[in-house]
């Protein structure tokens, strides 16, 4: 769920979605906690981490939990 409930170039949806969210207060909170959990979820060190990686390297497309990013060159081997 998110607040992605109207088109931009709807100004009447826009309204009765605004109204939507002054006239119902737990509509707010469900927004409010979908908004939360979806930062915590896809906006962790982690995750952007792998997203900037994954389009530095010319995979844009990739999911955003990608397992583990490879090892750059210059890193020691493990082996």
């Amino acid at each position: 769920m998110d607040a992605a409930r109207w088109c931009p170039q709807d100004a009447p949806a826009l309204e009765a979605a605004l109204r939507d969210l002054m006239d119902d207060a737990a509509l707010r909170e469900r927004l409010g906690q979908a908004a939360r959990a979806k930062l915590q979820r896809e906006y962790t060190l982690e995750a952007v981490f792998a997203r900037l990686l994954a389009l530095w390297q010319g995979r844009p497309h990739d999911p955003p939990g990608l397992a583990a990013p490879p090892s750059p060159w210059w890193a020691p081997s493990s082996s």
